[in-house]
């Protein structure tokens, strides 16, 4: 009967844990626009503290220092930004410019594969051949109609000397390939035409999916974005307020007071000074 109760309590506490950790994350998922910018705070909190401290000891006010602080900030990002976008301008207006030129040798490309196609395949695959000599009008153009030449009323009948052949266009000597590849190539035309007309009646609806995911992505970045602007608020709080912080922080912790509160204390305390030296130190990384 014991072995009975513990197992069900055993059940009991798993479902309890089980229950907890979903409502935790549950939680931190619907307050993560709130928690991201205090989080981003908090480790921006534990970098600049120690030059706060450096300049209140210098005979300066906690609140100017911070505000010195931010000013410098401020000021290198304004440099950061002003170096940056003229570059990006000139970047991007040398691209616009060898746009069509890229334009351009793509678009020959895809007509050099259309013409080698139609002269591999030939007149084995009519079909094949009106759809490539579409795209092929539609990349370089659709040609103008001939005008129809008059009927002349008397053709004069040529004498031997003035006679001669009409001209025609010589046309590029088509590409010697054996019968194995031509039923290769053929082969691979017969297995491309079915994909093609099993996806291109999908293919608006998937561009439209991806066209509201990128939608989605976009708010959800500008909500994030807009979420930032609260971070220099944290921070500044943070900040001003670290030495009160730090001396009643225990007070706000929901037990009693008891030996188990001290070494939960403690045990905090430890903590969050190997995540200070943590960031302190991959910050140091990042400056080496």
């Amino acid at each position: 009967m014991w072995a009975a109760l513990t197992a069900l309590f055993v059940v009991l506490l798993i479902v309890i844990a089980g229950a907890v950790v979903y409502l935790g994350a549950s939680l931190i998922s619907f307050l993560q626009p709130i928690l991201i910018p205090v989080a981003i705070a908090a480790i921006l909190a534990y970098l600049l503290d120690p030059l706060v401290t450096e300049l209140c000891r210098r005979k300066m006010g906690r609140g100017m220092a911070i505000a010195v602080i931010f000013t410098s900030v401020f000021i290198a990002l304004v440099g950061l930004f002003w170096w940056v976008v003229p570059t990006i301008s000139l970047q991007s207006a040398n691209f616009a410019r060898e746009l069509p030129g890229y334009t351009q040798k793509a678009r020959d490309r895809i007509v050099d594969l259309i013409v080698q196609y139609n002269r591999v395949v030939g007149g084995t695959a009519g079909r094949g051949k009106s759809v490539s000599s579409g795209l092929v009008n539609f990349l370089l153009g659709t040609p103008p109609p001939h005008a129809p030449s008059p009927t002349p009323a008397a053709a004069p009948t040529p004498s031997p000397q003035t006679t001669e052949s009409p001209v025609e266009a010589i046309s590029a000597a088509p590409a010697k390939i054996s019968s194995a590849e031509r039923q290769q190539l053929e082969a691979k035309a017969d297995k491309v035409i079915p994909n093609l007309e099993r996806y291109l009646p999908t293919l608006a609806d998937k561009i439209w999916n991806i066209i509201k995911k990128s939608i989605g992505g976009f708010l959800g970045v500008t909500g994030f974005l807009l979420s930032l602007i609260m971070v220099p608020i944290y921070l500044f709080f943070l900040l001003k307020e670290r030495p009160r912080i730090e001396k009643r922080w225990k007070d706000y912790l929901p037990l009693r007071a008891s030996p188990l509160k001290d070494e939960i204390a403690a045990a905090i305390s430890e903590i969050n000074s190997y995540v200070i030296a943590y960031f302190r130190g991959q910050l140091l990384v990042c400056l080496v």
